[in-house]
């Protein structure tokens, strides 16, 4: 019998900061496999941008010290709002208040309202996938080995240690997006999974069957 695992996506947003540190309590008591939080400092969906949302980094953070047994993350860090190198650095110090039991969601982005009040750079869907597919290697170089040297078109190591190492020995990956010609290769060539959102049965479907088939080519 295949084995299901049930867990809870929630933003920090519109929510007082001790509500939502009683709510994943309750969810991590009540026995939920995965606790998850977003990364966008507008509301998502889009609204006027006036309503509450906490930093996901230490939202994050703050997951793992409220929680014991379940596993969290992010879905996803948007690979533009932060060089992947220092999130990197970050998300090993996430997994050592965990006590191991990060995964990490990464994007390519999309949320215009973040990237124009921030001055983030929204490039074309082309570079988007290019950075993410990119930052990736990037971090999981720095989450596995003690030095790392990197030279892209993007981005470079050069020597840069990751200490204290992560508790996991491979932290879990997952990209966000469906996209059948690149977003799914991106996460069969360089993650552990990949994670699609608000699909009919049948999309999903027919998503995970691309998927595997493209695990089956490489």
């Amino acid at each position: 019998m295949t084995q299901i695992e049930l867990g809870v996506h929630a933003g920090p947003q519109d929510i007082e900061l001790d509500e939502l540190r009683r709510f994943w309590r309750f969810c991590d008591a009540s026995g939920f496999d995965w606790i998850s939080n977003w990364d966008h400092s507008h509301e998502s969906p889009p609204r006027d941008g006036n309503g509450p949302a906490f930093e996901a980094i230490v939202a994050l953070t703050l997951l793992a010290q409220e929680t014991e047994r379940a596993r969290i993350g992010c879905l996803v860090f948007c690979m533009s709002y932060r060089d992947p190198a220092r999130l990197a650095k970050a998300l090993t110090s996430i997994d050592h208040v965990s006590r191991g039991r990060l995964e990490i969601g990464l994007g390519a982005g999309w949320h215009e309202p973040d990237h124009t009040s921030y001055g983030f750079v929204l490039p074309p869907v082309k570079e988007r996938l290019d950075r993410l597919s990119e930052g990736i290697r990037v971090i999981r170089l720095l989450l596995t080995q003690e030095r790392s040297n990197f030279s892209g078109r993007y981005y470079k190591l050069e020597n840069a240690p990751n200490f204290p190492r992560p508790v996991q020995e491979r932290i879990p990956i997952i990209v966000g997006g469906g996209g059948e010609a690149r977003s799914l290769r991106i996460a069969a060539l360089r993650a552990d999974g990949s994670n699609q959102t608000y699909l009919s049965p049948e999309v999903y479907r027919t998503k995970n069957q691309v998927f595997g088939s493209v695990v089956r080519t490489l």
